[in-house]
């Protein structure tokens, strides 16, 4: 393994997947021939519950080591996640040809001859119970087990200890943002000039005081959308000031952690107030261009299907990408505003949909 992948086998082995996605998502060309990488993306994808993800790694891994039993372990619990509960026993089956003591697909097999009614596998999807089936790669050295009890304990508490703070100082927010103020009253409306929101100083102070209360909430999209209420607004220039300053500290997001994303059509109403949010649309692949360091095209909103064209949106990858004209996909982007009504999306991550399936 190169650095970067041996770097995300060891994130992944501690549990953090969402770290994985992030650092192997922007290689796909160099790794484009890798079967580690798919593979571990994918496997991170499964674990974060993004299954259109799931799908596209783990079917491109499977491509390049047809024979890959952990990749058919990974798939089988794909399809349980996805309810297809036939497809699930298939694949373990076949591993079971090939492997007649795999321990994994056995146990895939006992727990679906025990339960395998939508309930139960919706319950273990949820508690991470299917989790089970993959293979486990933060499995305890066996020294531990050989340690005097004392030992252990200590052992144990000095790791949660670590994965305490560790959890810990990943949640804390910048603490400056609770020393911002406003101005005195009086002082926080400019007179002049033209504005595309009149605010009266109290709705300033509330907009102001809902930014930061979002903020801290984790409610990035919300805490912005106030933030440009005030940027564009006859807020005074010490007002805007103290918006900026927790614009600021806005941290972009992945598929598992974007939250309060906005419609297209809501955004479509005003989009200088949603520039800058983060969004997760839906949509098809059209007039594709493909460059040396940057991807283009245009997404069809709601045309997934075939079926609803909620509108059209330019949409840049400064990433390299697997995809073809005509894809549907999930696009995670930022709003980025040119005029009034005019706006396009800069892509931060990118996951294919599998095709629909007719009923017959």
């Amino acid at each position: 393994m190169t650095g970067d992948l041996k770097k995300a086998s060891r994130l992944y082995r501690t549990g953090k997947y969402t770290q994985v996605i992030r650092l192997l998502e922007p290689q796909i060309f160099r790794f484009r021939q890798s079967r580690d990488y798919f593979y571990l993306l994918g496997v991170s994808c499964l674990r974060t519950a993004d299954l259109g993800g799931a799908s596209t790694y783990l079917r491109r891994a499977l491509a390049i080591v047809p024979r890959d039993e952990s990749v058919h372990l990974g798939l089988a619990v794909l399809h349980l996640k996805r309810q297809d509960v036939q497809e699930a026993i298939r694949i373990y089956l076949e591993i079971l040809d090939s492997n007649q003591k795999s321990r994994f697909a056995l146990r895939g097999l006992a727990m679906l001859k025990k339960d395998a009614s939508p309930e139960r596998i919706a319950d273990l999807a949820e508690s991470g119970g299917l989790n089970r089936l993959l293979p486990d790669s933060r499995k305890p050295s066996i020294w531990l087990f050989l340690m005097p009890v004392a030992a252990l304990m200590i052992a144990a508490g000095a790791y949660f200890a670590v994965t305490y703070f560790d959890l810990t100082s990943q949640d804390e927010r910048e603490p400056s943002i609770h020393e911002l103020t406003l101005p005195d009253s009086g002082d926080l409306v400019d007179l002049t000039g033209e504005y595309r929101y009149i605010l009266s100083e109290k709705e300033i102070a509330d907009s102001f005081s809902d930014a930061k209360r979002y903020f801290f909430q984790f409610k990035d999209n919300l805490a912005q959308r106030e933030i440009n209420r005030i940027l564009g607004s006859n807020a005074s220039i010490a007002v805007k000031e103290q918006a900026r300053a927790i614009g600021q500290y806005i941290s972009e997001p992945n598929f598992t952690t974007v939250r309060d994303i906005f419609s297209y059509e809501t955004v479509v109403e005003d989009p200088r107030l949603y520039g800058d949010t983060y969004i997760i649309w839906t949509g098809k692949i059209s007039n594709l261009a493909v460059g040396e360091d940057l991807i283009t095209f245009d997404l069809l909103v709601g045309y997934e299907n075939n079926e609803v064209l909620l509108g059209i949106v330019n949409v840049t990858l400064e990433f390299a990408a697997l995809l073809n004209q005509g894809d549907a996909v999930d696009v995670l982007g930022k709003i980025q505003v040119t005029d009034d009504k005019s706006f396009y999306l800069s892509g931060i991550s990118i996951h294919k949909l599998l095709p629909r399936q007719e009923n017959s």
